[in-house]
């Protein structure tokens, strides 16, 4: 026997397996208790029949309910008696009924009566500025699927312009099958004159190469400099005595210019032992810059660093080999130790023409030198800089990845690293430079720098350098039976390439150096050497110094085995 149910027991997102169920079961009798207790039988009445007097209403209007057919009380899914309810749904929803006897037997549910709400949401809206001048155009932005935009002066699009004079809040609605949403949230459009800004510096005079900080009050918008820098702080580094400006800039007006700013740029005389021209040596066709520094320890005097430029500004770009350069004038700029430059001195290099010389590229080998710039995983990111050095004029890369390298040409390389790159977890890039003289004695270059997509550090084929465009040592070799010897070293104590490394000596055979500069001097000499020169010189004046450090330049050596084989070539020393 079955128990009468009631309405509220049966959940409603069963509402169509009941209704299924009693299509085989509403002829079935059923059992019910009655008033005294006592077990009778009864036939399940019939479903009542649901209508209402609408089936798509606008939140906040109300629907009648009414169900017919029930000789009994008729119990809605809301909880409510009756035959007919007054409804006001705030969301699309399908209401029943059931229809329960004196007895207590209980019909199947009505078929659904569904009521939809045809409502809009609240539209989004946007500004394309909120920070205007009076009078300039910002253009409001919603995004709608059916409803239909309703802006304040009654048009409709997903766009409108507006042109306010002040400060003035919008917000619009939508409108679907007549029904009309509640209003957007507001945006305000702030309207202000630019008013002009207050600058300052933190030091008014500075000298050559310092940078100072310009400060700018009172503008709420852009602030503009005179020199096409943006920000209410601007780092500038002037060369030279400059005057600055600022405009404050809020859409399309903008303000009276500041008051002037000057910044005074201190000059300093060029050191006084900076010497006005160098030439070659025979057979050499190419000069050394650094023998125009005049002083008893060369480019390591006390306090001051030396730059070598094509131009008189240290912006100018440097000079690609300062130890071997063509006829011309170049520029000698001392630095102090706080960074301030003094004025470019000019350095005139003469060439005078040689009986039997030797090609430049012998005195001034091709080399490169490869720096790693960014390793961005998040963006799978890769970006180098190489460097042209010695005689060489151009270059390429190449890699062992397989994911997109841009423009191969240019020194600086970005690449996209692939999927296979990131699960074997390196990739290598290489940069070469051809040959300079084809079948000729010189030779082209190339270097090597691994990354490891998986640890910041690269492997690197390579020196160091603070900066990407500054010189670093390489390690290009050749080969001389199996003896492999260097093109270049650079003793700068940074624990790379300190050391003029033979490598592959066999077993058992002794080497002998001896190393020259270009004016054809002995500079260093070991009869057993043992890979332990550190660019010191230990023949020529004051032999065993321990201050000797050789300048950077190119040098002429003779590697001598015990086995008979003998090499001579040219080296680079950078420092």
């Amino acid at each position: 026997m079955r128990k009468p149910i009631s309405y509220k027991q049966l959940p409603f997102f069963h509402l169509f397996f009941a209704l299924c169920f009693c299509l085989f079961t509403a002829s079935a009798p059923t059992n019910a208790q009655g008033t005294e207790g006592v077990l009778t039988t009864c036939a399940s009445p019939v479903p009542p029949v649901v209508t209402g007097t609408k089936t798509a209403i606008c939140r906040g209007e109300s629907v009648v309910l009414s169900a017919t057919g029930c000789s009994g009380t008729v119990i809605w899914s809301t909880g409510a008696t009756g035959a007919s309810i007054t409804v006001h749904p705030q969301l699309t929803t399908r209401y029943t009924a059931v229809c329960r006897t004196p007895q207590g037997c209980v019909s199947c549910f009505a078929p659904v009566w569904k009521v939809m709400i045809n409502t809009p949401d609240a539209p989004p809206l946007t500004a394309s500025a909120s920070l205007i001048c009076p009078g300039d155009q910002v253009t409001l932005t919603t995004h709608t699927d059916k409803a239909t935009p309703i802006w304040p002066d009654g048009s409709t699009g997903q766009t409108w312009v507006v042109q306010p004079q002040q400060t003035t809040t919008y917000h619009l609605q939508s409108r679907y099958a007549n029904c009309t949403s509640s209003p957007s949230a507001r945006v305000t459009l702030q309207t202000e004159k630019p008013e002009k800004p207050v600058v300052t510096t933190d030091r008014e005079s500075i000298c050559a190469g310092q940078s100072v900080r310009l400060t700018a009050m009172g503008c709420l918008g852009m602030v503009r400099w005179s020199d096409g820098g943006t920000g209410l702080v601007h780092a500038v580094t002037p060369y030279s005595n400059h005057t600055y400006k600022a405009v404050c800039q809020i859409g399309t007006c903008g303000s009276d210019s500041s008051d002037a700013l000057p910044i005074t740029v201190q000059t300093t005389a060029s050191p006084a032992h900076l010497l006005a021209s160098v030439t070659n040596g025979c057979p050499y066709q190419t000069a050394d810059l650094t023998r125009a520094i005049n002083t008893p320890t060369g480019l390591s005097a006390t306090g001051i660093s030396y730059e070598f430029r094509i131009g008189p500004s240290p912006t100018a770009a440097r000079v690609q080999s300062p130890g071997a350069v063509s006829a011309g004038t170049y520029y000698i700029l001392a630095k102090t130790a706080d960074g301030c430059y003094h004025n470019a001195a000019p350095v005139v290099a003469a060439i005078t023409p040689c009986a039997n010389p030797v090609p430049v590229c012998l005195s001034n080998p091709v080399s490169l030198a490869v720096k790693l710039d960014t390793l961005d995983r998040t963006r799978s990111l890769v970006v180098l800089h190489g460097q042209l050095l010695g005689s060489a004029t151009a270059a390429h890369w190449q890699t062992n990845g397989t994911g997109l390298l841009a423009d191969t040409t240019q020194l600086i390389a970005r690449y996209l690293a692939s999927e296979t790159d990131w699960k074997r977890g390196t990739v290598s890039f290489t940069l070469l430079a051809p040959d300079p003289d084809g079948n000729g004695p010189c030779r082209g270059a190339n270097q090597t720098m691994t990354i490891s997509l998986s640890t910041d550090t690269p492997e690197a084929g390579n020196g160091k350098s603070d900066n990407p465009l500054e010189p670093v040592a390489t390690t290009t070799t050749v080969a001389s039976e199996g003896v492999f010897i260097p093109e270049g070293f650079s003793p700068n104590g940074d624990g790379i390439n300190d050391r003029f490394v033979i490598g592959r000596i066999p077993t058992g055979v002794t080497v002998q150096v001896e190393v020259y500069n270009r004016w054809g001097s002995m500079v260093y000499q070991n009869d057993a050497y043992q890979n332990d020169w550190d660019g010191t010189a230990n023949r020529g004046v004051r032999p065993g110094s321990s201050k000797n450090g050789l300048p950077e330049g190119t040098y002429f050596y003779i590697v001598r085995l015990s086995s008979g084989q003998e090499t001579t070539r040219f080296l680079t020393l950078s420092r």
